[in-house]
Formats: structure tokens, C-alpha cells, sequence
């Protein structure tokens, strides 16, 4: 070999080698976007899973005690019905309605401050999603469908209706 040829191999030598490590280069650029791509996916998605799980969690705490409410709601409509059954003429029946009138004023600012509010029927036009109507009655002066009385007791959790009013409806002929 001469001088020459060993100069365009050197030569030749370094040019694939540049080559080869642009190439080499070009692929770890490719492979830094792509990874830099798959970051901020999983970025995006931590964020989301986040997110989602402080939804659930405060679902749990808002709506967890909904269960208690409603099993404790036959308890305040029986206190009701003691209340409205006693007789307040004789002294000692009279302090056992105010005792029980207490007890049960006091259980229902409990379930009220826990969220739970009474769904207001009577005067207001019947809604099924509120209201369960168990009679039709006539009643003069009174508007076609409106709440005329109410039997039992409706209430809404947390802006969830947790039990529907069963009323009496106005129908008028």
C-alpha cells in the first residue's frame, strides 16, 4: 500500500466514524423525546390518578355517613310520633312531652348539622322526585297537583334525596 491509499483510509476512517456518530446521535435524540414524551405522560396521568382519588375520598367523607342518616331517620319519626301522641294535660305527662320534645329537637340540630334537610311539601306542587303520592283529595281553592299534606317526612342528604315525602295531593274536578 502506499502512502496515499493509508492517508484516504485514515481519512475515510474518520468520516465513518463522524457519520456513524451522528447517527448515533440522531438515535439518542429520538430516544430522549421519546422517553421525554412517556414522562410527561405519566406525568399527566399521576396528576389525573390524584385527582380522581381526592374525588373518592371526599365522596367517602361526604356521602359515608349517608347510610347512618337514613337508618336513624324511623328513630326521629318515631320521636315525632310520641310527641304528637301525648297528651299535655296531666303535669307529669307534660314534662315527659317537653323531656322528649328536647331529646328530639336536639337529635334532629344533630342530623341537620351532619347535612340533612327536610324536604319541604306541603304548599309546593307535587314532585315525584320528591314526593310519594299516596292519596288524591279534593280541596277547593287549591291549584291541580299541589302537596295538600304530609304524612311522612322527606329529607335530602348532602343535596341527595335520602327519602321522599309521602303526601296528599289536590285534585280538583
Amino acid at each position: 500500500m502506499s502512502e496515499q491509499e493509508i492517508k484516504k483510509e485514515e481519512i475515510a476512517e474518520p468520516e465513518e466514524k463522524q457519520v456513524n456518530l451522528e447517527v448515533c446521535l440522531v438515535e439518542k435524540e429520538e430516544k430522549i423525546l421519546e422517553l421525554e414524551d412517556k414522562l410527561l405522560r405519566l406525568q399527566a396521568e399521576f396528576a389525573n390518578y390524584r385527582k380522581r382519588t381526592s374525588r373518592e375520598k371526599e365522596n367517602l367523607i361526604t356521602y359515608g355517613s349517608c347510610r347512618l342518616v337514613e337508618q336513624l331517620l324511623p328513630v326521629l319519626d318515631n320521636l315525632e310520633r310520641a310527641m304528637s301522641a301525648l297528651n299535655e294535660q296531666d303535669e307529669k305527662i307534660q314534662q315527659t312531652f317537653l323531656g322528649l320534645k328536647m331529646i328530639a329537637e336536639q337529635f334532629v340540630e344533630i342530623l341537620f348539622q351532619v347535612g340533612l334537610k327536610p324536604i319541604e311539601a306541603v304548599g309546593s306542587e307535587f314532585d315525584p322526585y320528591y314526593h310519594e303520592a299516596v292519596e288524591q283529595v279534593s280541596a277547593e281553592g287549591v291549584p291541580n297537583n299541589q302537596v295538600v299534606a304530609e304524612i311522612r317526612k322527606g329529607y335530602c342528604f348532602q343535596d341527595k334525596v335520602l327519602r321522599v315525602s309521602l303526601v296528599k295531593v289536590a285534585k280538583n274536578e
